[in-house]
């Protein structure tokens, strides 16, 4: 089977910090790195011995021709969308391009963990009160989508319910979690048994840092926890840690810009890729924060992880694959990691992974999805393939002083010069197949104008004006 995925990248594709911040506005990764964690769990299910996988580099959220959607009927036999928090208000358009495009096609769509974005002490109710220009996007996105499978899978019960709210009942909707915990199969379980927290542990953590209480809570990180590590996410964050670029934000206690305690000391961290990011958790003894793919890598790793759901979106996943959790608002409160560690009962996650797993499993094949867990479709060749790519190590802080940081930044080029290298690097098979068929269109085009160039012509002007050029010849002759 020939699948297009939504993915930034294929998993087996390497690029340089560098080119991964200037790709593209968002960086390759769509602004937050958490999104290769899900997109690589599927596109790893997937790659079975008989399926062909290419990946969409995100374009097909974006403004396209008409043409895209033939490419894609003329060469896939399916497309598959694993999706995250798409039920929110500043996804609305790429939501209605996303829905314009799957009316076009003609061949099977599968959404894969879809969610939506709410926040966190709201009902599925309050949220299609509150946010009433939401519901008809998401109908009409959903109603789509249903045409062309059997069942769409959700991230967690909450959006299950919001979308029964709109009409869409379970035998078309199903709770099927994160696909990236179970990259390499079932979750492995995690083992609490371990040595106690002491002042010198190893430990990584993370942060939504626009949330209330972000700033408070890696505060007592950087002081309290002298070989705690940030683990950083987002796009900006990835220009402050190669190019010093100072960030906006509402509490200078987060990091923002070269000064911070964090960076000065050489304690932040981002990965490009999911494999040196687990590797890196397996090297920490627990992880706390509220991001759920940063909770995710660690629990990936078999680490100790406990979260702080700061929405909808990150409650859900954490309720459904019982990941100990407590309420956003406790983050602020958060004055002993030591006892949230203390407390860490993973029983319920232990005892639940092997079903959540095979919910998963059920639901591609409900859909038509073959899966390297099905007999005779494991793909060791494509798993020795990725163990020997040679992935960029983490992103950490510049070490220059303020004036070389500044003398790099002037260096920097303007962000389109960039991008378009960036894109010499990395150039998705999808936009090549989109290329060719414009050009196909335009030289028919072409040869269609000259054809009716030519029929308008008076009849028999061919003959006239090849007998002339035999008269004009014969007298050249002649002289």
């Amino acid at each position: 089977m020939r699948i297009l995925l939504r993915a930034p990248k294929p998993p087996q594709k390497a690029l340089a910090p560098e080119p991964s911040l200037a790709w593209a506005p968002g960086g390759v990764f769509g602004t937050n790195t958490g999104n290769l964690l899900f997109s690589e769990a599927v596109y790893r299910a997937l790659a079975t011995k008989d399926n062909k996988l290419w990946v969409d580099a995100n374009d097909l959220q974006r403004p396209n021709p008409p043409e895209l959607a033939e490419v894609i009927n003329e060469n896939f036999d399916a497309v598959v969308l694993p999706l995250a928090n798409a039920f929110r208000q500043s996804f609305i358009r790429q939501l209605q391009l996303l829905t314009q495009l799957i009316g076009r096609l003609t061949i099977p769509v599968v959404v894969v963990g879809v969610g939506c974005q709410a926040s966190h002490n709201w009902s599925p109710k309050d949220l299609v009160e509150q946010r009433g220009e939401l519901v008809g996007e998401v109908k009409a996105f959903v109603k789509e989508v249903l045409k062309r499978s059997a069942v769409l899978g959700t991230r967690g019960e909450f959006t299950t319910d919001y979308l029964a709210e709109l009409g869409f009942k379970d035998d078309v909707v199903r709770t099927i979690g994160c696909p990236s915990l179970h990259m390499f199969g079932p979750a492995p379980a995690i083992d609490v048994t371990a040595q106690p927290l002491e002042p010198d542990s190893p430990i990584m953590f993370n942060a939504s840092i626009a949330i209330t209480g972000a700033g408070a809570f890696i505060e007592l990180m950087t002081e309290q926890w002298p070989n705690s590590a940030y683990v950083a996410q987002r796009v900006e964050e990835l220009a402050l840690l190669l190019w010093g670029e100072p960030m906006a934000v509402r509490d200078e206690r987060v990091p923002h810009d070269p000064t911070h305690r964090l960076y000065r000391d050489d304690r932040m961290r981002l990965f490009l890729d999911p494999a040196p990011w687990i590797d890196f958790a397996r090297s920490r003894q627990f992880s706390v924060g509220s991001r759920i793919h940063g909770t995710v890598a660690a629990l990936l790793a078999g680490t100790p992880a406990f979260i702080y759901p700061a929405d909808s979106r990150t409650r859900e996943l954490a309720e459904y694959h019982r990941i100990p959790n407590r309420p956003v608002a406790s983050l602020a409160e958060a004055n002993d990691i030591r006892e949230a560690y203390e407390s860490l009962d993973y029983s319920a996650f232990n005892a639940f992974r092997a079903e959540a797993f095979d919910t998963y499993t059920k639901f591609l094949e409900d859909n038509g999805l073959s899966h390297i867990w099905q007999d005779g479709q494991a793909n060791p060749a494509y798993a020795e393939r990725l163990a020997g790519v040679d992935f960029p190590p983490a992103v950490v802080p510049l070490r220059a002083d303020p004036t070389t940081m500044e003398r790099l930044r002037w260096l920097r080029l303007e962000p389109s010069v960039e991008q378009a290298r960036a894109e010499k690097l990395y150039r998705p098979n999808l936009r090549k197949m989109l290329r060719a068929k414009l050009e196909q269109k335009a030289a028919a085009e072409r040869r269609a104008q000259a054809a009716a160039k030519a029929a308008a012509q008076p009849k028999g002007w061919r003959r006239g004006l090849r007998a002339a050029k035999r008269l004009v010849g014969a007298a050249k002759r002649r002289s």
